[in-house]
């Protein structure tokens, strides 16, 4: 595997297809969200200039996930599809400024605009780096095909793992709340709780794929793993179309067609899971594939760019709880938020270079994850037991703080795993699965 950099601890292509996959993930979900909103607007016959930005940004998505894809397949024309997103997101940005919307949806406007402003300056940052820029100028100067020595494998296991623990948690709990639903709604309340079992099982393999590619490097087992999850996901998407569909007919022709959109992001993910490790090293390359082995980053960069993320698009949500005029104590403290993203940006940071202090990055991460997740817990129990009239409700709250509380420690726990284990996970066999 050629090597343009001396980091042996990171990945050959210093984690370009790692950003490839959580970008053709993030395209793709504008993308379908795009569509939805434009289906929405046009049905609320909402002002030709959202309608507008709407379309701008699935054009900016659709540039946002094909630039992912030639990052994945290592491309030489992954530089021009890099600038043409670029060029839309400037784009899609000056369309949200000059919208003319409403005064009550300004704090949500100001946010949707930070959010869509962050990522490209992420990405920009990511793709600047030294060793990202040798590996760009060679493919495209070369036309050379760079690869991650694991083809992806360890990093999609690492999103797995916390997106099904936390798809697990969340699905849980719509079936706890769905069960008096079925005696109440007919056969509506049951549509719903099979969708919930669905999804609980749908989940639960995601997770479990997820930690046993991370304890030990598979790949044909992880293969294996990710292809009766998508055939999870293709029986949670046939449950759940003719819910929205039934949905969507009560709204008329627009809502009838929202269940393309819902569909295609329902299998969105397992979509891009199932081409991991095959997408980037598909039989029409010039070059013979190299050989799969176990990365020496424990899929950490992936996490890292992911961390990045979440750190950016917290950023842009932390002053839409005070805009929107909520009371003290409705949000998290301003300093314990702050910190908490400072805290995740510096453990991204570290965790994408790979460098001596992720560690103890990682280390404040975790502490100022447990110390957000407990004060956001005993601020709603507390809440909770302060009001004078008692309702089945209050347990729903409880399981709701709880729930976000597994939300936010289940990132750091699975970036401190990965990061705190010594050396890679020991492979059965590092001979090629291709």
């Amino acid at each position: 595997m050629k090597r343009l950099h001396d980091n042996p601890l990171l990945p050959a292509d210093a984690g370009l297809s790692a950003l490839g996959l959580m970008m053709r993930l993030g395209g793709g979900a504008g993308l379908w969200l795009g569509m939805f909103m434009v289906l929405f607007s046009v049905n609320t016959r909402a002002s030709s200039m959202t309608s507008l930005a709407f379309a701008v940004g699935i054009a900016r998505s659709w540039a946002h996930a094909r630039a992912g894809r030639r990052l994945q397949q290592s491309a030489p024309e992954a530089v021009g599809a890099l600038a043409l997103y670029f060029g839309l997101a400037v784009v899609n940005i000056v369309a949200l400024l000059v919208t003319d919307t409403h005064r009550a949806l300004i704090p949500i406007t100001q946010m949707i605009l930070l959010a869509t402003s962050a990522w490209p300056v992420i990405v920009l940052a990511l793709v600047l780096r030294p060793s990202a820029r040798r590996v760009l100028r060679t493919v495209r100067r070369s036309r050379a095909r760079i690869f991650a020595e694991d083809g992806g494998v360890m990093g999609a296991a690492g999103l797995m793992s916390v997106a099904g623990v936390v798809g697990s948690v969340v699905v849980a709990l719509w079936c706890v709340m769905a069960v008096p639903l079925v005696s109440r709604a007919g056969i509506l309340g049951v549509m719903l709780l099979l969708l919930g079992l669905a999804f609980l099982a749908r989940s639960a393999l995601q997770a479990t794929a997820g930690i046993r590619a991370l304890r030990s490097f598979n790949p044909n087992r992880f293969y294996s793993d990710t292809a009766r999850y998508f055939s999870a996901s293709v029986i949670t998407t046939v449950l759940l179309c003719p819910l929205t569909l039934i949905t969507g007919l009560q709204t008329g022709i627009i809502g009838f067609v929202v269940v393309v959109p819902v569909g295609a992001l329902s299998m969105l993910w397992p979509s891009i899971l199932r081409a991991v490790g095959t997408v980037e090293l598909r039989p029409d390359l010039d070059d013979d594939p190299p050989t799969v082995s176990a990365s020496r980053d424990n899929g950490v960069v992936t996490l890292g760019i992911a961390m990045c993320a979440m750190a950016g698009m917290g950023a842009a949500s932390i002053s839409m709880p005070l805009q929107a005029g909520l009371p003290a104590g409705a949000a998290a403290p301003l300093w314990l938020t702050v910190g908490f993203l400072t805290a995740t940006l510096w453990a991204a940071a570290e965790c994408v270079a790979m460098s001596s202090r992720r560690k103890i990055a990682v280390a404040v991460y975790l502490v100022a994850a447990v110390a957000s997740a407990g004060h956001g817990l005993i601020q709603s129990i507390t809440l909770l037991d302060s009001m004078p009239i008692r309702s089945p409700m209050n347990g729903a709250g409880v399981w709701l703080s709880v729930l976000a509380s597994v939300v936010v420690l289940a990132m750091p726990t699975i970036v401190g795993v990965q990061v705190l284990r010594k050396g890679a996970p020991r492979p059965p066999d590092l001979e090629s699965v291709f």
